[in-house]
């Protein structure tokens, strides 16, 4: 029986997110597999979270590599050339 795993990767703020100090809507630990999703309520005055859970969660910094290696990309593409 095939199972099948649920991976989220947070993407790193663009250069213009970065400029217009955008804020985070998810917050994640590295290798964590919990990720936070922030909502701004009562008219931005609070943020409230609410929590997801994965079998992994990659955070902004995370490489392209990482990603292809910790979801067995890698195997997948070999098997399908072979």
């Amino acid at each position: 029986m095939e199972t099948t795993r649920v991976f989220l990767r947070v993407r790193p703020f663009s250069a213009q997110e970065r400029a217009r100090k955008e804020k985070e809507a998810v917050v994640c630990d590295a290798g964590s597999t919990v990720a936070k999703v922030l909502t701004s309520v009562e008219g931005g005055r609070r943020m409230e979270a609410q929590d997801f859970t994965f079998d992994h969660v990659f955070s902004p910094l995370a490489t392209q590599e990482d990603v292809f290696r910790e979801c067995g990309i890698e195997e997948l593409l070999l098997s399908v050339l072979q």
